[in-house]
């Protein structure tokens, strides 16, 4: 109730109200006609939640996993958690409601961004300049295998455009400058509360598809995993699972959209000045790179290619749309490292200005 408050009512982040909130690990002899029943069946250790919520199943409807957003509904929501991000921009440290959250967020930081390269899972991201990584990531997306399950999945091979290709070498060159692994990676350092998994299914939209949209139109639902973190681990991970790419211009403009929203919220917290939109584009840019390492580096060639989705997929219905959803993600940040590279954002210079020596 604590977290709805700071969020609804004082960021204005759009999410369902919030009536009532039950735990219990008897939670199915709860009678769901009369869940205020509950008090009296069970005083023991909560396992599970049940919540009473704000219904808005007559006006709304989630988006399909995995399926790009449009342009309307991706600005929607990002000015929408951009409220969020502000609020609690450097403030966390202070409300009582979120020093009860995670430190960090493992699943951006450990698993999806890999932000965290001290982790056992992640240790081989320090040597995607010397590894054979790369060439092994090539070849298992250009072989039937790869060929295989992107065709199951309605995916294109993305490491048959030369320009992935390209964008990939370019890639392993910049990281043979040693220093830029001090730049991009274990920057881990909270700034803000996150949603936590922020994607766009993660969100429900007016089903009048007609309505031109904006921040207030859509809910942001499932706070399940709430933690303190970064504000690009989210801004990307929404990117690479939600929207198709375009072009590198059409990512700026969204990521223009966010930060106007951002520093709009100065009255509110006038934290929010510190991080410059130069600081923010910086930051925005080396974690799409840092999303890069972690998805061409040696852990993912040998333990997360063609095989395991495929494995996924013949597994269970659940596996297919898994494959479908992680599948998505891999082309899209190949797609957005080449959008990088055509933009001259892999190279070594871009990150070592004296206003870019410290993320903060």
């Amino acid at each position: 109730m604590l977290l709805t408050h700071s969020f609804q009512d004082e960021a204005n982040v759009r999410i369902p109200k919030t009536y009532l909130t039950l735990s219990s690990h008897k939670l199915d002899a709860v009678p769901l006609r009369n869940p205020l029943l509950f008090l009296l069946f069970d005083f023991c250790p909560s396992y599970q939640t049940f919540i009473i919520c704000e219904d808005f199943s007559k006006t709304h409807k989630s988006w399909p996993q995995g399926v790009g957003l449009h342009k309307t509904k991706v600005i929607a929501a990002l000015e929408n958690i951009s409220r969020l991000h502000a609020l609690n921009y450097k403030n966390f440290q202070i409300k009582d409601e979120l020093k009860l959250l995670p430190k960090t967020n493992l699943w951006y930081q450990n698993i999806m961004i890999g932000a965290n390269a001290s982790n056992f899972v992640n240790k081989s991201m320090r040597n995607i300049h010397v590894d054979n990584s790369i060439e092994k990531t090539i070849k298992n997306w250009t072989g039937k295998s790869g060929e295989d399950i992107l065709k199951k999945v309605e995916l294109a091979q993305v490491f048959k455009d030369p320009k992935v290709q390209d964008a990939v070498w370019a890639l392993r060159e910049l990281c043979k400058n040693k220093e830029f692994y001090d730049i991009v990676l274990d920057i881990l350092e909270p700034q803000t509360c996150l949603h936590g998994d922020f994607h766009g299914w993660n969100h429900i939209f007016p089903k009048d598809e007609t309505k031109k949209i904006d921040k207030d139109d859509v809910i942001l639902v499932d706070f399940q995993i709430t933690s303190l973190g970064r504000i690009a681990w989210e801004l990307i991970y929404f990117l690479n699972f939600s929207v198709d790419y375009v072009s590198f211009e059409q990512d700026k403009q969204y990521f223009d959209r966010y930060y106007s929203m951002f520093k709009a919220q100065g009255d509110k917290n006038a934290k929010v000045k510190e991080y410059t939109k130069e600081m923010f584009y910086r930051e925005m840019y080396l974690t799409q790179i840092l999303c890069g390492i972690k998805w061409l580096s040696k852990g993912t060639a040998d333990h997360v290619g063609p095989n395991y989705w495929e494995n996924l997929y013949k597994k269970d219905k659940k596996g297919q749309g898994g494959a479908f959803v992680g599948l998505r993600y891999f082309s899209r940040v190949m797609l957005r490292l080449k959008g990088l590279h055509e933009n001259n954002m892999l190279e070594f210079e871009r990150y070592t200005k004296k206003s870019y020596k410290k993320v903060k």
